[in-house]
C-alpha cells in the first residue's frame, strides 16, 4: 500500500523467534549437548555457539576416589569402545524429524553403537529428559514472548535520555622492532636493511594510531550530536524530533521484521504512526512436549481460538509499545495517532490487501495513567481501549477491517 506518512523505518527482528512466512515450523533450540561418560562419572559440555567458549560439570556419580559401582543388568561390561581408560563423548541431537541421534563426532558421523544409547538411557535418562524438556520449554515460550512485548515500554515520565555509548576499537598494538644481532653489526648494509624495516613498522604504526584516533574523534562527535539531539533539540525542533524518533525505531527488537511509517506534524504536538502488524498466519501453531521414551519431541496442534487470542493480544502489544516509544523520546509530542494494518484477502476479489484492523488516538494526559512499574499486570487490549478507538473485534480476536483516523 501507499504510504501515508512521510518516513518510514523497518523493526529489525531481534527477539529469537523462527516464524516463518504462513509457517508454523520451528527450530528447536541450539543443534546439541554433550555427555562424557567414563569411569569417574558423566559429565555434561555446554558451549557458546560462535564464541569457541565451553564449559564442562558433573552429572551426578561420584568423584575419582570413588569405588566403582556394583554392576547389575542394565549395566555394561567393558567393552573396545568403552574400556574405561577414556571418557567417552556423547552428543546428543535433536534431528529436524524431532527424534533424538546420539553420536560420538560433532559432525554426526559415528552414532553411538546400541549398547551405549541403551547405556545412556538407562543410567542418565533423566538428563535426557531434562534436555528435552528445555528445549520444548524454550520454544513453547514463544507464545508467552509474543504477548509479551510491551513490558519493555518506557515511561513517559523518564524523559528522553542518552546515555553516551564507550569507543571500544582497541588501539593499535606497537610494533616489536628488530634487535641486531652480530652480523648486523659485522655488515653495514644488513643493519641498514634492518633499520629500514624498523622504520617502516613504526612509520605504519604511527599511520595506525593516527587513523584510531581520528575515528575515536569522529565516534565522540557523533555521540555528542546525537545526546544533543535525544536531550535538546527534540524539545523544539520538528525535524530534530523526526530524527531521533527514527533512530529509536530502529533501536527496537521485534519477533519479525516491522514497516513503521510515521509523521511529526508540524507543530510537534501530534504524532501519526502506521504500523504493518503481522499476519496470523506467520504465527506457530503447534505446541512441543517431550517424549522421552520414544526419544522424540512430541508436537500438538493449538486451537484456532487460542492462536487468535495470542495474535489479538500481541497486535495490541505492538501498538502499545509503539506509541509508549513515541511519548518518551518526544516530550513535545501530547498526542499519538496509531494505526495498524495486515495482508488479507479482500472478499469481493479474492486480492491480498491492506487492511485496518484498529485505530487509536491516544493523548499524553490519558497515557500518565498506566502504571510502568507495574505493566505485568496491564492487559493491552483493554490499554488501548481506554482512548479513543476505532476497532471491530470479537471475544476470540476475530477483526472486521475499519477506516483509520486521519489525524
Amino acid at each position: 500500500m501507499a504510504l501515508r506518512f512521510r518516513r518510514s523505518v523497518r523493526l529489525a527482528p531481534g527477539v529469537r523467534l523462527n516464524i516463518g512466512k504462513r509457517s508454523g515450523s520451528l527450530s528447536l533450540g541450539p543443534r546439541g549437548a554433550t555427555l562424557n561418560i567414563g569411569p569417574k562419572g558423566l559429565f555434561r559440555n555446554v558451549g557458546l555457539p560462535g564464541t569457541g567458549l565451553s564449559s564442562r560439570s558433573r552429572i551426578g556419580g561420584g568423584s575419582g576416589r570413588s569405588k566403582p559401582p556394583r554392576k547389575t543388568a542394565r549395566q555394561l561390561s567393558p567393552s573396545p569402545e568403552d574400556s574405561g581408560s577414556r571418557p567417552i563423548k556423547a552428543i546428543i541431537v535433536l534431528s529436524d524429524d524431532r527424534s533424538l541421534g546420539f553420536f560420538h563426532d560433532e559432525a554426526e558421523e559415528r552414532p553411538l553403537s546400541v549398547e551405549l544409547v541403551e547405556r545412556l538411557r538407562a543410567e542418565r535418562g533423566d538428563f535426557v529428559r531434562a534436555w528435552l524438556e528445555e528445549q520444548c520449554e524454550k520454544q513453547n515460550q514463544i507464545f508467552e514472548t509474543l504477548e509479551q512485548i510491551h513490558l519493555q515500554t518506557p515511561s513517559p515520565a523518564s524523559g528522553p535520555t542518552y546515555r553516551m555509548q564507550k569507543f571500544e576499537v582497541e588501539p593499535p598494538a606497537e610494533p616489536v622492532l628488530e634487535k641486531p644481532r652480530l652480523l648486523d653489526w659485522v655488515f653495514p648494509k644488513r643493519r641498514a636493511r634492518l633499520e629500514n624495516r624498523n622504520h617502516e613498522s613504526q612509520l605504519h604504526f604511527e599511520e595506525q594510531v593516527a587513523a584510531w584516533r581520528a575515528e575515536k574523534a569522529a565516534f565522540k562527535q557523533r555521540e555528542q550530536r546525537r545526546k544533543r539531539l535525544f536531550e535538546k533539540l527534540v524539545l523544539t525542533n520538528v525535524s530534530a524530533m523526526q530524527e531521533a524518533l527514527e533512530e529509536q525505531f530502529q533501536l527496537l527488537k521485534w519477533p519479525r521484521e516491522t514497516l513503521v511509517s510515521f509523521e511529526v506534524c508540524s507543530d510537534g504536538d501530534t504524532v501519526l504512526v502506521d504500523v504493518d502488524l503481522p499476519e496470523i498466519e506467520d504465527f506457530p501453531a503447534k505446541q512441543f512436549s517431550p517424549r522421552v521414551r520414544a526419544m522424540e519431541v512430541g508436537v500438538d496442534e493449538i486451537s484456532d481460538t487460542a492462536k487468535r487470542k495470542v495474535y489479538m493480544a500481541h497486535v495490541h502489544a505492538i501498538g502499545f509499545r509503539i506509541i509508549g516509544v513515541v511519548f518518551s523520546v518526544l516530550p513535545r509530542a501530547r498526542t499519538v495517532v496509531l494505526s495498524g494494518f495486515s495482508q488479507r484477502p479482500d472478499k469481493a476479489t479474492g486480492h491480498v490487501i491492506d487492511q485496518y484492523l484498529y485505530s487509536v488516538r491516544a493523548l499524553r494526559s490519558d497515557w500518565m495513567d498506566v502504571n510502568f512499574d507495574n505493566l505485568e499486570e496491564v492487559d493491552v487490549v483493554e490499554a488501548l481501549a481506554r482512548f479513543e478507538m476505532r476497532r471491530k473485534m470479537s471475544k476470540t480476536g476475530v477483526f472486521t477491517p475499519i477506516e483509520p483516523f486521519d489525524a
